[in-house]
């Protein structure tokens, strides 16, 4: 009796626990990488920040208790002080951290400022003889949501030694020279005509099939430069494999540098975006007759490809492109069609423990799903007009996308 009693006590303690587990607590302060947080005993715990929704809404921390304002500035901290990305080599002291803008939304938004001063040490030869030191200010504007940094866009005096900034969640300006998503997507069999058009007092770029007939409806999501010309061209070449395809353009303009489209970014109101793609959804489905609708989008319009099957219940599909995540299962229990996530395993701004926390989610829930994570590639893989394109898997990724599509709406 006694060693069946401690096999349940073992599993409670072995199921009590959350995921990615707390560690002890040394004179008031977590370890590097760690948060406070206040257990709804009253205990104080440290924990990995993306548990720390997870865990609030599991009820097994205090939402009055614990600080997400201090937590997103923690997060904030040590993504710059340890990214990968960013090389950070400023001068520690020197790190100053202010919120700037809290988003009303559920998961909050933090919109976090970083200022610091980086120290460079020059050296003319081999002899290790030191020349020269110099210091440079920096400023770097953060989004942390669910205990991860979303978005995070530097200035553009990071990188002296290259000459340019590395950014997460960014590209370098457009460059219509280069190739572009369009020219690498695979093209189907069927001719296909566009026309700008108006709906619901909003505008967006329609691609569809020339010849008659029926076709699956896909709502297309731009990324952070807007509805400019490469999403229009995707938007014709996924026409050509047999649907109608409405580009949505969520900021009424084209930004063509990392600043402008980081200005659209801020400004972008998340309840006028979901206004406008349920509108192009109800466009489609009333004046194209299509009896099966999905979405697709990349980076920003990742995000609100999620955004869009979380608030239409019509979707039949969700294509999701290293866009921001909910794993909260009471949010995605809206969702009662497959998704397909492609995501890439060294992105810093949407991490591979909260890939895995979304496809558990979506497991838990029983929602079809295939959720892919491309080993050694970077956020914006898909992207050739950047310097993370990655040829073959950003091929794949696409052959996954049309076969999803197919297997889904068709």
């Amino acid at each position: 009796m006694k060693k069946l009693l401690s096999i349940i006590l073992g599993l409670v303690l072995i199921f009590s626990t959350p995921v990615l587990v707390y560690s002890a607590i040394e004179d008031g302060k977590c370890n590097e990488g760690l948060v406070l947080v206040a257990k709804i005993n009253g205990n104080l715990a440290c924990v990995k920040p993306t548990s720390v929704y997870p865990l609030l809404q599991r009820g097994w921390a205090s939402h009055e208790q614990t600080d997400t304002a201090q937590i997103s500035l923690d997060v904030a901290s040590w993504f710059v002080k340890s990214s990968p990305t960013f090389a950070f080599d400023g001068i520690e002291d020197s790190l100053d951290l202010q919120i700037e803008l809290v988003r009303e939304s559920f998961p909050e938004q933090y919109v976090i400022n970083a200022e610091f001063t980086s120290s460079q040490a020059g050296y003319g030869d081999r002899s290790d003889k030191f020349l020269a030191q110099v210091i440079t200010p920096h400023t770097m504007n953060l989004v942390v949501s669910s205990g991860n940094v979303v978005s995070a866009i530097i200035d553009e005096k990071w990188d002296e030694l290259n000459q340019k900034p590395w950014k997460v969640h960014d590209l370098p300006d457009v460059d219509s020279t280069i190739t572009q998503n369009s020219d690498v997507t695979s093209g189907g069999d069927l001719k296909v005509e566009t026309n700008l058009i108006d709906y619901d007092g909003t505008s967006g770029f329609l691609a569809r099939p020339s010849d008659s007939g029926n076709y699956p409806g896909i709502v297309m999501i731009h990324e952070w430069w807007g509805l400019n010309d490469n999403i229009k061209d995707t938007a014709k070449e996924l026409a050509s494999h047999g649907y109608v395809v409405l580009a949505v353009d969520l900021f009424g303009d084209v930004a063509t540098t990392s600043d402008h489209a980081r200005e659209l970014v801020t400004s972008f109101e998340q309840e006028s975006g979901t206004s406008n793609m349920n509108s192009a959804a109800e466009f489609l489905i009333e004046n194209h007759n299509v009896e099966k609708l999905g979405s697709i989008g990349w980076c920003f319009g990742g995000g609100q490809s999620l955004k869009l099957g979380l608030n239409n219940p019509e979707m039949d599909a969700t294509v999701i492109y290293y866009g921001q995540l909910v794993s909260d299962t009471e949010e995605l229990s809206k969702i009662d069609w497959p998704v397909l996530g492609i995501f890439a395993e060294l992105d810093q701004g949407i991490p591979v423990d909260s890939v895995n926390a979304f496809e558990s989610s979506l497991n838990e829930l029983d929602i079809s799903n295939d959720i892919n994570i491309y080993p050694g590639v970077d956020h914006a893989f898909a992207n050739p007009t950047g310097e993370r394109y990655a040829p073959a898997e950003a091929d794949d990724a696409w052959e996954k996308t049309l076969e999803f599509l197919e297997n889904t709406l068709k």
